[in-house]
C-alpha cells in the first residue's frame, strides 16, 4: 500500500524538510497513524514551532501529542513558549480592538467571524493537553507536563 511505501521510505527523507513541511508531516502522520520509531525521533528533535500559522501550530500541537511527543523536553518547553507568546499576542489584539471601538456590525460580524477562526488553533491546544495528560497518566506515573 502507499502507506506502507511511506513508513519505509519517511525515516530516511524527513529530516531534510523545511520546518513547515515537517509540521505538516507530522500532522498527516498522526492521522494516518504512522508512528515509526526513527520518524517519531525526528519530530522530537527537529519541529520547530515558532513560525508556523495559528491553523497549523493548533493540528501540529494536537498531532504531537496524539503521536506521543510531548513528553519531550524539548517540544515542551517550544510548546510552552509558544503558547505563552501567543496568548499575550491574542490579549494584545484584544486590547486595541477594544481601544478602537469596534467596526460597523457588518464589519464587527466579519471580524468575528475571522477571530474564531484564528483562535481554533487554542481549541487544538486543549487536546494536545489533553492528549499529553493522558499519556502522563498511562507512561509517566501520572506526572503530567508543566506548560
Amino acid at each position: 500500500t502507499v502507506v506502507a511505501a511511506l513508513r519505509r521510505r519517511l525515516p530516511a527523507c524527513a529530516h531534510e524538510l523545511p520546518p513547515v513541511r515537517l509540521a505538516e508531516l507530522a500532522v498527516s502522520c498522526a492521522r494516518l497513524e504512522v508512528r515509526e520509531t526513527a520518524l517519531l525521533g525526528t519530530f522530537a528533535r527537529q519541529v520547530e514551532l515558532r513560525d508556523l500559522s495559528p491553523p497549523l501550530f493548533g493540528e501540529t500541537a494536537k498531532s504531537l501529542a496524539a503521536l506521543g511527543l510531548t513528553s519531550s523536553p524539548r517540544l515542551q518547553r517550544q510548546l510552552h513558549e509558544e503558547c505563552l507568546l501567543r496568548l499575550a499576542a491574542a490579549d494584545a489584539e484584544e486590547e486595541e480592538d477594544r481601544a478602537v471601538g469596534g467596526s460597523s456590525s457588518e464589519g464587527g460580524a466579519r471580524d468575528e467571524a475571522a477571530a474564531a477562526a484564528a483562535a481554533d488553533w487554542v481549541l487544538d491546544l486543549m487536546d494536545c493537553l489533553g492528549e499529553a495528560a493522558t499519556e502522563a497518566r498511562r507512561s509517566h506515573g501520572g506526572e503530567c507536563p508543566v506548560f
